[in-house]
Order: C-alpha cells, then sequence, then structure tokens
C-alpha cells in the first residue's frame, strides 16, 4: 500500500467515526485494508458481535457508502460487503453543497438535502415528514409551506440533484393506471407516485 491510500484510509477512518461511530469506523477500515468481506468474516477478524457488525453495516448502506454483492462459495451463497470510497469522501463537500443548492433552490433545498446527508436514502413521503417534524415547534406549517417543500423537491429531481435508487419505468406506470392526463396534473402526479415507490439519493455532480 502506498502512501497516498494509507493517508485517504487514515482519513475515511476519520470521517466515519465523526459522523457516525468508532464501530462504523472500525468495520469500514476492516473493509478498506481488507477487502470485500462477509458478516462472518468480519465476526473473525474483529472483537464485535452480530448485531454491532449488522448495524453497522445497515448505516454504511442507508448511507450508500459500501455496496454488497452475492458470491457462491462452494454449496452456499454469501454476501459480502466492499467500501465506496468516493462516496465517503464526498461527505468533505457537504458544506459547499449546501451552499450551492441554497444559492439555486433556497432555504428549503436545504432542509431536503440535509435530510438525505443524515439518512442517506428516503422517499420524498419520508423525507417530508421529518422536516415538517423537526419545524412543528420553531414555525407554523401550513398547505402552502408544505407545498413548497414538494415543488422544491421535485425540481431537486428534475434538474438531477437528487436521483432514483429504484428506476420508475413507464410500463410499471402504465400498469398502475395512474399516469397524468394533463401537463397541469404532472408535477402532483409525480410526487404521489414518488412517495408510494420511490427511494432517493443525492446524486453528486
Amino acid at each position: 500500500m502506498n502512501h497516498l491510500n494509507n493517508s485517504i484510509y487514515e482519513l475515511i477512518e476519520i470521517i466515519l467515526k465523526e459522523q457516525f461511530s468508532e464501530d462504523v469506523s472500525n468495520i469500514a477500515k476492516e473493509l478498506l485494508y481488507q477487502g470485500p468481506s462477509s458478516i462472518v468474516d468480519l465476526m473473525k477478524r474483529l472483537s464485535l458481535d452480530f448485531l454491532s457488525i449488522r448495524n453497522a453495516l445497515i448505516i454504511l448502506l442507508q448511507n450508500k457508502l459500501i455496496k454488497f454483492e452475492e458470491l457462491i462459495r462452494k454449496d452456499s451463497k454469501d454476501i459480502v460487503y466492499e467500501i465506496e470510497i468516493p462516496n465517503i469522501l464526498n461527505i468533505l463537500r457537504f458544506p459547499k453543497i449546501l451552499y450551492h443548492i441554497s444559492q439555486l433552490f433556497g432555504e428549503n433545498s436545504v432542509l431536503i438535502f440535509e435530510e438525505f446527508m443524515q439518512f442517506g436514502i428516503l422517499s420524498a413521503g419520508q423525507c417530508i415528514e421529518q422536516i415538517i417534524f423537526k419545524l412543528q415547534n420553531v414555525k407554523k406549517i401550513n398547505n402552502s409551506y408544505i407545498n413548497n417543500i414538494k415543488s422544491v423537491f421535485l425540481k431537486l429531481v428534475e434538474e438531477n440533484y437528487l436521483t432514483q435508487v429504484i428506476n420508475l419505468k413507464s410500463q410499471e406506470l402504465k400498469k398502475s393506471g395512474k399516469e397524468p392526463k394533463t401537463k397541469n396534473s404532472k408535477c402532483i402526479y409525480l410526487l404521489c407516485y414518488y412517495e408510494k415507490f420511490s427511494i432517493f439519493k443525492i446524486n453528486f455532480k
């Protein structure tokens, strides 16, 4: 391992420890240095129990910081996890990203992005519910304000700042029987459909 890689790995450890916990950081460190590993592999190499490892992996998956693959080993199948280095380093860009989108889309876009930065992947409905819950004791929440958040959310999707983890296909829309009849109803329809079926994440441009 060269000096540059070692420095990047140390930086990743610090980022994850600050953002999440020491357990999450230790598991990520193990994946960095040892390569793709299963839960059983991690249990053998770390002094952590199954639940601690599983919960840490869930956090990393939720935030798109690791990926997984099913491997066939002899007569059994196993799931191995691999670290996503670019996605972890993108955490350092969060302040710059928030400033950028606030200039383009206003303060409500910052509220939306903060939810995705905290939880990784969300549906439109989950994101909006979280924002309303956090603000309900701070400011008056009315239908006009909620509709504005929905409009900003759709704008972020249309401009590709938020991207779908689960893609909608035209056939799925036709099967649902809920395709918008007019252009005016398209935005409301899309948001309803996103709330029910689609999960989103930040698209780092």
